[in-house]
């Protein structure tokens, strides 16, 4: 493969290039130290290459680094749209059979969820650059925002519910059976209450 066509093939994934992607198009890896080398890739993480003008993208970095993570918390809320603050750390669940050392070396906020409940939930997202990321969904990040309030739930918990209700009146239930599913229905249902 040619040197432009890795630079395309970049291209066509939105200005990103991971190592998973040219190994599947057999892309030497040589061949993307001499882009970089060259100026024409730039080395955005670890398995992940992207051209000059690309925005680096925090979010499908280390997405790409700990493929076991879902963003969650904080950051899936704000990758919903149902937070206004931008995350200034990044938050990845795991399964607790997981050793999510390495990623919490690198800075991340980890939470750890049993084996059986890890999926629940787990869907993609579009990151503000345009990729796409693992992460829970808006029921489960709710539900696990609000489990996690030791007393009562924050204002940014409280706005993102609302938030999330009011997008569809219908909502309530969706958000209802993600906490019998995760045990906690008896702790946001008076939210849920007060705010239908």
């Amino acid at each position: 493969m040619t040197g432009a066509s890795i630079l395309k093939l970049a291209e066509e994934n939105g200005g990103t290039l991971t190592t998973r992607v040219a190994d599947t198009h057999g892309v030497p890896h040589a061949m993307l130290g001499y882009l970089v080398s060259k100026g024409l890739l730039c080395k955005a993480g670890r398995g992940v290459y992207t051209l000059p003008e690309t925005m680096d993208d925090w979010f499908f970095n280390f997405s790409n680094r700990y493929r076991r993570g879902v963003f969650s918390h904080g950051c899936a809320l704000f990758l919903f749209g149902l937070t206004d603050r931008t995350p200034h750390e990044l938050e990845m669940t795991f399964p607790r059979s997981y050793n999510a050392t390495a990623a919490r070396s690198s800075g991340i906020r980890c939470h750890r969820v049993a084996d059986a409940v890890f999926a629940v939930g787990r869907t993609e997202v579009a990151t503000p650059v345009g990729n796409l990321v693992s992460a829970y969904s808006p029921e489960r990040t709710i539900c696990d925002m609000f489990k996690q309030s030791r007393s009562a739930p924050s204002d940014e918990e409280i706005g993102a519910l609302k938030r999330f209700l009011q997008r569809s009146t219908d909502r309530a239930g969706d958000i209802l059976a993600m906490a019998r599913t995760l045990k906690i229905e008896r702790v946001i249902r008076p939210y849920l209450e007060a705010l239908s």
